[in-house]
């Protein structure tokens, strides 16, 4: 009888154990996304653009600069306003360290300025940089959307409820102004973790596949000890 009741109860365990296991099997499979990705998104020309862009500065290689203009034309952004809350930032009236790039990211018209800096009396360059700049002013029926914000020294700025449709390449990027190190952190509507980017360049992606439809929200941290003009891309 004893012997039974300890089977029973350990069918009765057992059942439980797997229960529990196949729900946490589930939520995780709800929440799980697909981090490799071959597919070339509407935010991989502005990173290039970004890129090329800094190495023709400070190569003082005009070509390379009308060449990331050009770019960046292309991908052109829709601007937007996101609302954000804020979190920490206890540093930020007390900031000491000295603020370099009062500016941000550069411009598209940052860059052909500095195209024509660069390439002087050339007309041949001269040529190509009007070509760029009319072409600009074509605009785009659709391109990534970019909201421009400063996250506080020592703070989190945080955007909530972005929603990215299932079964296609979600991109969001930060592009910071160099200053300080930024970080990037996104999680779905389960609060699981699915990407976080941190580093001493400018520019910081994460691109996913989300399996179901939901919310995310979008954590942009700025771990330096002065204010940081970033912006915020999503496709």
């Amino acid at each position: 009888m004893i012997q039974g009741t300890l089977l029973k109860s350990g069918s009765v365990l057992a059942l439980t154990v797997a229960c529990a296991i196949g729900s946490a099997v589930a939520v995780a499979d709800r929440n799980r996304v697909d981090q490799e990705q071959s597919t070339r998104g509407v935010l991989t020309d502005v990173v290039l653009a970004q890129e090329l862009f800094a190495y023709g500065s400070a190569a003082r290689d005009p070509l390379a600069v009308i060449t990331a203009a050009r770019i960046a034309a292309g991908a052109a952004p829709q601007e937007t306003a996101r609302t954000k809350d804020e979190q920490g930032g206890e540093m930020a009236a007390a900031e000491t360290a000295p603020k370099t790039n009062e500016a941000g990211p550069p411009e598209l018209a940052t860059m052909l300025e500095t195209a024509r800096d660069l390439a002087g009396d050339d007309a041949r360059l001269q040529d190509m940089i009007k070509d760029v700049a009319e072409f600009s002013t074509r605009g785009r029926a659709e391109g990534p959307l970019r909201h421009r914000d400063e996250v506080r020294a020592q703070a989190t700025d945080i955007y909530r409820d972005l929603h990215f449709r299932s079964g296609e390449l979600a991109e969001v990027m930060v592009i910071g102004d160099g200053d300080t190190r930024l970080e990037l952190a996104i999680s779905d509507d389960g609060d699981q973790e699915i990407c976080r980017k941190i580093g001493y360049a400018n520019i910081l992606s994460c691109s996913w596949v989300p399996r179901f439809p939901g919310a995310f929200t979008i954590r942009v941290a700025n771990l330096g000890r002065v204010y940081n003009r970033y912006d915020l891309y999503t496709n």
